[in-house]
């Protein structure tokens, strides 16, 4: 498991994706998740730093375990949208970020850390 860059030393994970849960848990024990607003509005998913990437990827786990209907209807409102994301959110889930923020964080709590 290649976790080299993890830590404080900058925004690096591992790119193998067999690690970010574990990624995840660091997250959420050291409350050192990106800012759910870089995530959201990243214009461009190649733009990702690696931990940005994989907080992604956990919010996408966390929508579409938990809300998989509301997140197809996501998805179909971010086509036809020319926002970054936010106003989708709040049409569909009618949250604002720091709302998924909150729930992203409870889901990994409990499927990451099994609290």
């Amino acid at each position: 498991m290649d976790l080299a860059g993890t830590g404080t030393g900058g925004p690096k994970a591992s790119k193998d994706p067999a690690d970010w849960p574990f990624i995840i848990r660091k997250f959420i024990k050291e409350a050192a998740d990106p800012d759910i607003r870089a995530v959201i509005n990243c214009a461009n998913f190649a733009e990702f730093d690696p931990t940005e990437a994989v907080k992604a990827w956990s919010l996408c786990d966390f929508l579409i375990a938990e809300h998989r209907e509301k997140f197809i209807e996501l998805c179909q409102d971010l086509r036809t949208q020319k926002d970054n994301g936010e106003e989708s959110f709040k049409k569909v889930f009618e949250w604002t970020l720091e709302d998924l923020n909150a729930r992203w964080r409870n889901y990994a709590q409990q499927a990451y850390l099994g609290l």
